[in-house]
């Protein structure tokens, strides 16, 4: 409902109205937060910190810079934590000149504040602004807020505190209705490599097969085609894929087989964790990435560089000489391993191209290519058989900070400052999708599992999730309360985990938009987040130099439960606010910037080392 509606004939403030009105305005409207009733005092207070926002922008807007300098700095510690960084910028906007260059006001202005409440709370507000002729709030409701209203019950500053936190307030209920397809399909390949790997016959020492053991799995219900097909699943020619190639099969046929013999986590079976410290870095390394087979190794670097480290037996070949590339029969089989000079193996390579720090790699899935996204605003696709840039994509005009391949390779995201997250194609020059509907940095961005959506979190403190057939924001979610640092969806495709800058962590479930689980223990930035392969466990790795473990297979059992909510009770204190956490790893002096899991769920994590 428009308050306009509900206000209609209340009258109209003048253009040029007395600066002491917004003084008055403002201090009526918190006497009024202050005494009304408990059951309705969480929801009212809302409208206090866009209002005085609006307010202090007006008065600028008007040249009124005195006034509103003072107004500012009598009001500005009135409202919750999450705030104070936004307020720190907007205490920069000094002059009315500045209004059009200022991020922030500027998409203040030009978007509408979201305040869900109940519609006796809205009652009662409409009530109180009737009598006391506060029409300087009517307006800026008017024109600069969108009240979502339910028929719901008053919320408490609890729940209100799970969905608040967005520079731009609460995601309104229609942002969330529109259907996802978030199921995996049958992959008949994956099932053929996992009953390969199942069906391969153990020798015994007198040469004669021997009899197997069964074992549990972390896949089972997959093996001997017990996978039926998702109803949730995207139909196959939803986004266009590239056919496979011989050498790209065999890759993922051989994936099949080491997750096959993973080792299923719960909260009784932790995964074993193997750290690398990369020392002497200087507090120059800005960025880790694994390969999904976890056998090589990105580092990004603050001198625009990137160093490739090999973690196994296999060296990084360069590809022979054209003289010695001449006299090989391109129709031979195995000609794709005759064209690597042995000589030339290495543990390590140097990548140079970019001209400014390189803040996000990723391997795509075969290891073949490998994305970097650098200060300079360029995303560069590297060739790991030349080591050389094969492509350098131009479209962001500000710093790119993420980059992530698409699962099946192909496609791939990048997520910038300039406020967009871009989906490119490896044989395209240009964007295919431009997102644009952050009002602040796009910090992280991650494919879903299934190819056909991408989620992308934002300094503004809300998440999004794209559907790249159509382009189209598909869910939005709000209820952090600092800048989203980190992503991953679980291996199903229903569950999203983010991390924030003031150590949160939360889990979503994409299938409705709502919120499953609150997790608290880190104590700075939420760096890197990574599901074990049978979504077991969720291991998280901050700059607080800790990895924790949490119990994400109980979480999310819950989740699918057909009457939960986040709210239900549990203890006398909510479902999504039971700790789950299984045990937490410190380091001495080695953030964590990144958390892998193996094919068979050996945790790898990565991180600086740094001196005190």
């Amino acid at each position: 409902m428009a308050v306009v509606d509900t206000l209609e004939g209340s009258g109209r403030v003048s253009l040029v109205p007395d600066v002491l009105l917004y003084e008055m305005s403002f201090r009526s409207l918190q006497d009024f937060v202050e005494k009304s009733l408990d059951m309705y005092r969480s929801e009212l207070s809302l409208i206090l910190y866009p209002t005085f926002v609006y307010m202090y922008l007006d008065m600028i807007k008007l040249g009124e810079t005195q006034a509103a300098a003072v107004f500012f700095q009598k009001h500005q510690h009135s409202f919750d934590s999450y705030h104070d960084e936004d307020i720190r910028h907007l205490s920069s906007l000094k002059e009315r000149s500045q209004l059009a260059s200022h991020e922030l006001a500027t998409a203040l202005r030009s978007e509408k504040f979201v305040i869900a409440m109940a519609r006796d709370s809205f009652q009662c507000l409409v009530r109180h602004l009737q009598e006391s002729q506060s029409r300087l709030v009517l307006n800026l409701i008017n024109q600069f807020f969108c009240m979502d209203l339910n028929d719901d019950l008053p919320r408490d500053s609890q729940k209100i505190a799970t969905t608040a936190g967005s520079q731009l307030g609460e995601a309104p209920s229609s942002a969330n209705s529109a259907p996802v397809f978030y199921g995996m399909p049958k992959d008949a390949e994956f099932i053929a490599a996992l009953n390969e790997a199942d069906d391969d016959d153990v020798v015994g020492e007198d040469g004669k097969p021997k009899k197997k053991k069964k074992k549990e799995s972390a896949f089972s219900n997959a093996k001997k085609g017990k996978m039926t097909a998702n109803p949730h699943a995207p139909p196959p020619s939803r986004v266009p894929l590239p056919v496979l190639k011989e050498r790209e099969l065999e890759k993922k046929r051989a994936a099949a087989r080491e997750l096959v013999r993973a080792v299923p986590l719960d909260s009784k079976r932790l995964p074993s964790i193997c750290f690398f410290t990369l020392m002497n870095t200087q507090q120059a390394l800005t960025s880790v990435s694994l390969s999904d087979d976890s056998g090589l190794l990105a580092t990004g670097m603050a001198d625009s560089t990137i160093r490739l480290l090999s973690l196994g037996h296999h060296k990084m070949q360069t590809m022979k000489m054209p003289d010695d590339l001449a006299s090989l029969d391109c129709q031979e089989v195995g000609v794709l391993d005759q064209i690597l000079d042995e000589q030339s193996g290495t543990d390590s390579r140097l990548l140079l191209g970019h001209s400014g720090p390189v803040y996000a790699t990723s391997f795509d899935p075969f290891n073949s290519m490998l994305l970097s996204a650098s200060q300079d605003g360029t995303v560069r696709l590297w060739d790991l058989n030349t080591y050389t840039t094969a492509v350098c994509f131009k479209g962001h005009v500000l710093p790119v900070w993420d980059v992530d391949f698409c699962p099946s390779g192909y496609y791939f995201v990048s997520a910038s400052q300039d406020r967009t997250a871009r989906l490119w194609a490896t044989d395209q020059p240009l964007p295919l999708r431009i997102f644009a509907e952050h009002v602040s940095d796009v910090s992280c961005a991650r494919f879903h599992p299934n190819s056909n959506y991408v989620a992308t979190g934002s300094y503004d403190r809300s998440i999004r999730l794209w559907d790249i057939a159509t382009g189209s924001c598909v869910r939005l979610l709000t209820g952090h309360h600092g800048a989203i640092m980190s992503l991953a969806f679980s291996p199903d495709g229903r569950f999203l985990a983010s991390g924030a800058a003031d150590g949160s962590l939360r889990l979503w479930d994409i299938s409705n938009g709502s919120i499953v689980c609150a997790l608290t223990g880190h104590t700075e930035s939420v760096f890197s987040l990574a599901f074990s392969h049978d979504s077991g466990v969720l291991a998280s790795g901050s700059l607080d130099c800790s990895i924790r473990l949490w119990d994400s297979r109980s979480l999310l059992d819950d989740a699918k439960e057909p009457d939960f909510s986040f709210y239900s009770s549990a203890g006398g204190g909510g479902a999504g606010l039971v700790q789950r956490q299984l045990a937490c790893f410190a380091t001495k002096s080695t953030p964590v910037l990144n958390v892998h899991f193996t094919y068979r769920n050996l945790l790898l994590a990565t991180g600086p080392y740094l001196p005190q």
